[in-house]
Order: C-alpha cells, then structure tokens, then sequence
C-alpha cells in the first residue's frame, strides 16, 4: 500500500478516511458486505474519495533532488557573491544529501568572506521553529545561521536572527555616514 501525505486534508476528511480504512481492516471477511447492499461498490466509493483528497508521497530521490536543486541553487548565489568556485572539491560546495552538517561548506577564504552556517529547506510545508533548530544546530563557530526556504511556486525566502538583521542594518548605517 502506498504511504500518503496527510498535512493538507481537512482534519474531518481525515477522520473520515481514517474510519473507513478502520472499517476496510474489519470486514475483509468475504462473508461480510456482500449482500445487496454490496461491499465492492463501498471499495469504489472509498478510493473515489481517497483519490480527490490524498495525493501520493513525494519519493525519497525526489526529496532529496529538490534538496539538492535548493543548496545547489544557494551555493551558486554565493559563489557568484565572493566570486569563488563552487561545487565537489571547491571553495563553496553544497553538501551531500545525508550528512550532518551545514548545507553549504564554505573553506577558508569564503567561509572568511561569507561568515553564515547555510541551512536550505525546498518543502511544501514549512516548520519553521524546527527549521530554525536544525539551523542553530549546525552552526559553526564564528559564523551566524542563515535559513533558506523554497515552497513550489514561490521565491526563495532567507530567514536569520533579528539582532543580527539590526546589527547589519547598524553596519550599513554607519557605511552611509549617517
């Protein structure tokens, strides 16, 4: 049986096909349901309505392609920022799918240059406050967390700490003599 994402189905559909999988479990006895008012045209009537409202589960590569497409996309920006190289073996390199760590490994200079532990989310449901763990969790010394989001169909969106938004504004301010 296929896995299915829950997350966008009104709670009373869910409950609604929570019931009658509950109910598919019970009477799979063939003694059961086959009567006039026949099992089999219940079945149809319950994926009908499976099929309207639960869509299946993204794939675990597909999950990880986007993941990828979303670091590879952040690496870039940053490479194209500093003007260093990015990828396998360079300065600034997306990091593999899988490892712990920051998103994006950035060495010596550019980690110099560019002082953020990367984390990058491309998901359609946005956890925020787990986000931001993840982030703080993976941050390197010296460095300030620095939340990528990506939702299909939107631009990206950074997050970071709001004292470390003032501090960079102080910095600007300065800049412009002000």
């Amino acid at each position: 049986m296929k896995k299915y994402q829950m997350a966008a189905i009104p709670g009373n559909v869910k409950q609604l096909i929570k019931i009658c999988e509950d109910m598919l479990k019970d009477f799979k006895n063939p003694d059961v349901f086959y009567d006039d008012y026949g099992f089999l045209k219940y079945e149809k009537k319950f994926q009908k309505l499976k099929k309207k409202f639960v869509k299946p589960a993204i794939k675990i590569s597909s999950r990880k392609g986007k993941g990828r497409a979303c670091q590879n996309w952040v690496a870039k920006k940053i490479s194209d920022l500093l003007g260093f190289a990015y990828g396998k073996d360079e300065m600034i390199a997306p990091r593999e799918m899988g490892q712990c760590g920051v998103d994006i490994r950035l060495v010596a200079d550019a980690k110099e240059q560019f002082p953020w532990s990367v984390e990058c989310k491309n998901t359609e449901s946005w956890s925020l406050p787990s986000f931001i763990q993840q982030a703080k969790a993976n941050q390197l010394d010296g460095t300030d967390w620095l939340l990528f989001l990506k939702k299909k169909g939107h631009e990206y969106v950074v997050v970071f700490d709001a004292e470390v938004f003032f501090d960079l504004l102080r910095l600007i301010k300065g800049k412009k003599g002000r």
